[in-house]
């Protein structure tokens, strides 16, 4: 006997609220995220004048005095790693060649304790779902024009999936040296988010767990960096998962 619709909905959603990550740190990576030699090189590493795998604290100090961003820097509860959160209203000068028309919530940037970035990532939150396909239309043709075309995932995501209770389109771009995310995800809040994530491919599996560290995210090598962002190797849950037209 099936169960009752509210039943299967709680059950969609509690699949797709196990895999958000809420300790802070950047995404969890599979084996095929591991840099591959034979890739090519990107045809770029910098992220709105931050190189990643090269800038560290001082360029990322300067970064934020340059955009008059008051954030939060420490090391992550779980890993050996330092975070430099910001959040809140952001200004949209911090994205200035994307077409944002929601709201810029979060900006994260990770490094190992000792060495160079290896991960930024920004969400934006929209209410209205056309705003948020502009959002995730707009950045793939930018990053497509600067990158090429996706390594994988559809280049479009359809507002009438985000009606459903739980939608997703993710796309992403695979070089030796970087690795590029996007994600319209809506989830439980209602909200439909937008995340796009650039990181050193390898380098989160090499940071380990911080000693003595306990609780949700300790002595996992990596977690989502925003609570609305769920890794995208993982499975939605299929009853509500939108599915992305073939590209």
């Amino acid at each position: 006997m099936s169960p009752p619709r509210s039943a299967a909905l709680c059950l969609a959603l509690a699949t797709a609220l196990a895999a958000l990550g809420c300790s802070g740190d950047p995404p969890a990576k599979t084996a095929a995220a591991v840099a591959d030699p034979a890739l090519p090189a990107a045809p770029s590493l910098d992220w709105n004048g931050l190189i990643i795998g090269t800038s560290g604290e001082p360029e990322v100090l300067a970064y934020l005095q340059r955009m008059g961003l008051d954030c939060k820097t420490g090391p992550s509860l779980a890993r050996e790693s330092v975070q430099t959160r910001c959040s809140g209203d952001l200004p949209l000068g911090v994205l200035p060649d994307r077409v944002i028309e929601g709201r810029l919530r979060e900006l994260l940037i990770s490094r190992p304790e000792t060495g160079p970035i290896n991960n930024i990532s920004t969400l934006r939150k929209y209410s209205i779902p056309t705003d948020a396909v502009k959002d995730y239309e707009s950045t793939v043709a930018t990053l497509t024009q600067r990158f090429g075309p996706p390594t994988k995932g559809p280049s479009t995501a359809d507002a009438a999936a985000f009606e459903r209770p739980l939608a997703r389109f993710a796309v992403e771009w695979r070089f030796r040296d970087l690795r590029i995310r996007l994600t319209a995800l809506k989830a439980a809040q209602g909200f439909v988010s937008v995340t796009e994530v650039w990181d050193s491919p390898g380098v989160e599996e090499s940071i380990a767990s911080r000693p003595g560290a306990s609780g949700h995210g300790a002595g996992r090598k990596a977690q989502n960096p925003h609570a609305v962002l769920i890794d995208e190797n993982a499975p939605a849950a299929p009853a509500a998962e939108a599915t992305p037209a073939p590209h």
